[in-house]
């Protein structure tokens, strides 16, 4: 690791030349980027990131001796570097020092006002919902009338409440873009169910299933940092296999349950 991070700014060391002497132009490249992504074949975001964090490293010294103390990533500098000024980069590092880049996001944000995001909820068209397998073996097997082993299975998920089918909607079409970062994303199972106790206790259970036409949409909206929190609480005590409808669903399902008076009824 402290290899790595040595090897980081000796590239960051080298950006800092090139640009200062503009070596690039001399070997036909129109700009240090022209020159990263094309001679060094970086993609265009890691040059972006590399170019910011070595002129931040040249304006702030602080910045490389971070980087070199591993309290600092190339990542972490690049997210910061354009927050960074004469008057506040000594507090700024340090507050930014140790911190993840999900933190240093947080940190970066929180200097600027929150633009105003209206709620809105808009349909975006229909995808493929996935339907448990149980319906489709029955029509295979008995045209409609289920089998002594299908009623039993019927009756257990029933039991277990509707919320079984709720975790296989398509990851792709997740309600909430990350940021908070770090949620990981669903997809199809083995044709075999095999949901665990814990995933079915918690509104997260699955089966085998098949494809079926559903509406989709888009719910947009600002939240807090503490709600951010308690999300990815919920998440991580749900299951880590579901998504963010999953446990923003499962978390209507018990309000419903609780003060919706045609539901207790």
């Amino acid at each position: 690791m402290r290899r790595e991070h040595r090897s980081s700014v000796a590239v960051l060391d080298a950006l800092a030349e090139l640009d200062r002497r503009s070596v690039y132009l001399d070997h036909g490249y129109s700009s240090l980027f022209d020159f990263c992504t094309r001679r060094w074949r970086y993609s265009a975001a890691t040059a972006a990131r590399y170019i910011a964090a070595s002129r931040a490293a040249v304006q702030f010294p602080r910045v490389r001796e971070l980087l070199l103390e591993q309290r600092l990533t190339v990542c972490g500098v690049a997210r910061i570097a354009k927050t960074l000024t004469e008057q506040n980069c000594r507090d700024l590092l340090e507050r930014a020092a140790d911190c993840s880049y999900a933190e240093i996001e947080a940190l970066v944000a929180s200097g600027r006002e929150a633009p105003r995001i209206p709620d809105r909820v808009r349909v975006v068209g229909a995808s493929m919902r996935k339907r448990s397998q149980e319906t489709s073996s029955q029509t295979l097997l008995g045209r409609g009338e289920r089998t002594d082993g299908a009623a039993g299975e019927a009756t257990h998920e029933a039991a277990n409440g509707s919320t079984h089918e709720s975790t296989h909607e398509a990851a792709s079409e997740s309600m909430v873009s990350t940021g908070v970062p770090g949620l990981e994303e669903t997809g199809p199972t083995s044709e075999t169910p095999t949901g665990s106790g814990a995933d079915i206790q918690h509104g997260c259970g699955v089966g085998g299933e098949r494809a079926e036409s559903e509406l989709r949409y888009e719910i947009r909206f600002s939240a807090t940092q503490r709600f951010v929190k308690k999300l990815e609480r919920a998440k991580a005590i749900c299951s880590r296999r579901a998504d963010l409808e999953a446990v923003l669903e499962r978390a209507l399902d018990d309000l419903l349950e609780r003060r919706d008076p045609d539901v207790r009824m």
